[in-house]
């Protein structure tokens, strides 16, 4: 059993109803949003492996990610249909926050890396392996409001810096595991471990880059996704401040 997702705002249901929802003429499939969560998981995971589906059922249902908006509208349809290269997923950094407003509110970063490599496994499976993917954030800046962070601080500024380092350390991750697990496409030459070795990153993570080498690439991209941060509970789009009443 997976946890429901339930809707917060108005917009996403209509934003989920006019372009991810499948409907075949009057007849409706996606009863709930749930059943297209089980829809796009199933089809990206395929049978060979029901455990990618799990957790992106999981994901979505939490609104951690969202994967391409193709994905999402055709994937399990007679119709699906989506690119092999150029592939995109957003992470919604609102949704790792916890204790939000509060004193003691956090930004889960140990998750956010999870679900980071998480959506490199996902693109990797849409994709059969072709590159290359574009995964960025939508929800900045309602992960800092939740936060209790202005959007100009310099403390929001040094937050939103760490949520775009630990993006690359989970799709470092994910790349380097997939290298692992079904072979390299790109070897770890001196430029790409100067690279990572500059972001900090554990000293473990760049001795597997330089054994495994990597299954992608350059795989961060911060770039508009409006119907998917639309769908994410009307969340802010990329690096856009909060408009309106969000």
């Amino acid at each position: 059993m997976h946890a429901p997702s339930p809707f917060i705002d108005a917009a996403a249901v209509e934003a989920w109803d006019a372009w991810f929802r499948w409907r075949e003429h009057d007849r409706l499939h996606d009863r709930a949003i749930e059943s297209t969560w089980r829809r796009a998981a199933a089809a990206v995971a395929g049978r060979a492996d029901g455990g990618l589906a799990d957790a992106l059922i999981d994901a979505y249902a939490s609104w951690r990610l969202l994967l391409d908006e193709r994905i999402l509208a055709t994937a399990g349809t007679p119709s699906a249909d989506w690119p092999r290269t150029e592939l995109a997923a957003v992470l919604n950094a609102a949704a790792f926050v916890r204790w939000r407003l509060s004193p003691t509110a956090q930004f889960d970063r140990d998750r956010f890396v999870e679900t980071a490599a998480l959506a490199v496994r996902a693109l990797d499976a849409a994709g059969a392996g072709a590159t290359p993917l574009r995964i960025g954030v939508v929800g900045l800046a309602d992960a800092i409001a939740l936060l209790g962070l202005r959007y100009r601080a310099p403390l929001a500024r040094e937050q939103a810096r760490e949520i775009v380092r630990a993006l690359a350390e989970g799709c470092l991750r994910g790349s380097v595991q997939l290298a692992r697990e079904r072979g390299a496409r790109f070897d770890a030459d001196e430029d790409t471990l100067r690279s990572v070795s500059r972001r900090g990153l554990a000293t473990e993570l760049i001795r597997d880059v330089r054994r495994c080498g990597l299954r992608h690439r350059r795989l961060t991209a911060i770039a508009p996704q409006p119907r998917l941060a639309l769908l994410a509970n009307n969340v802010a789009d990329a690096l856009d401040p909060l408009l309106g009443e969000n």
